[in-house]
């Protein structure tokens, strides 16, 4: 479960990059 917490912080501090 940590690889998908690890996955989606990855996307949201990607999206977050504006």
């Amino acid at each position: 479960m940590l690889t998908i917490l690890f996955c989606f912080v990855n996307i949201v501090r990607i999206t977050t990059r504006t």
